[in-house]
């Protein structure tokens, strides 16, 4: 289901299986390290999340909240859904993989934003 809705695999334009076989690789692994993502923040969501410091300290910018709310996997993993479009609210319960998928888009196009920006200020 992660392949087929949120990475809608089959919307994919490409006829050829010589284009659509990197494609399907490449969606595979995203689409299991969403997954993953949800699992480990179910398993033990009080567990340091393994996420690079300058990618939560992007994320808790990008959302205005402090750091420290999203140093666990639980609260890495509600910060990625918010950009997906996750409320956050009391009686939501957890947030789904599609509201993860949409996050994480999100979530890679800033921080590829920030990692230009950091190499144009330093030419």
């Amino acid at each position: 289901k992660a392949l087929k809705t949120g990475c809608r695999v089959e919307a994919r334009q490409v006829r050829d299986s010589e284009r659509f076989l990197p494609l399907l690789g490449f969606l595979a692994v995203v689409s299991v390290r969403l997954l993953q993502l949800r699992a480990e923040a179910r398993r033990d969501p009080d567990a340091p999340a393994d996420e690079d410091p300058a990618t939560i300290a992007l994320l808790a910018s990008a959302l205005a909240v402090p750091r420290e709310e999203l140093v666990t996997r639980r609260g890495f993993h509600r910060g990625v859904a918010r950009l997906g479009g996750f409320l956050a609210r009391r009686g939501d319960g957890e947030p789904g993989w599609q509201t993860l998928w949409l996050g994480a888009q999100r979530l890679v196009l800033m921080l590829l934003g920030a990692e230009l920006a950091r190499r144009r200020s330093e030419t």
